[in-house]
C-alpha cells in the first residue's frame, strides 16, 4: 500500500482520547454476549456501511444489515435480524 501512496496520513488532532475503562465481560456460553460493529465499504459510486452482531462466544455473525448510509435503524435492524435468527419464535 505505502508503494502505491494508498495510505492515509495520520492526524493527531482528530485522535480519540481514550480513557482507562474496565476489560470487557467474557462469554463462558453462546448466547451470552452478543456484540455490533460496523465498517465501511468504499463503492464506485459511494460509501456503503456493513452493520453486524456477533455472538462473542461463537465469534459467528447472527445478524447484519447492509446500507448506504449508517443512522440508528439501520443498527436497529441488524439487531432484529439477529434476534429473529436466535429466537425465531
Amino acid at each position: 500500500m505505502k508503494e502505491n501512496s494508498l495510505l492515509v496520513t495520520k492526524n493527531m488532532r482528530l485522535k480519540a482520547k481514550r480513557t482507562p475503562m474496565r476489560s470487557k465481560p467474557i462469554a463462558t456460553k453462546i448466547n451470552q454476549y452478543w456484540g455490533m460493529d460496523m465498517t465501511k465499504i468504499l463503492f464506485p459510486d459511494g460509501w456503503g456501511y456493513l452493520h453486524i452482531v456477533k455472538d462473542w462466544y461463537t465469534k459467528e455473525i447472527v445478524g447484519w444489515q447492509f446500507s448506504k448510509m449508517s443512522r440508528t435503524e439501520d443498527w436497529l435492524e441488524a439487531l432484529d435480524v439477529a434476534i429473529n435468527n436466535r429466537y425465531p419464535q
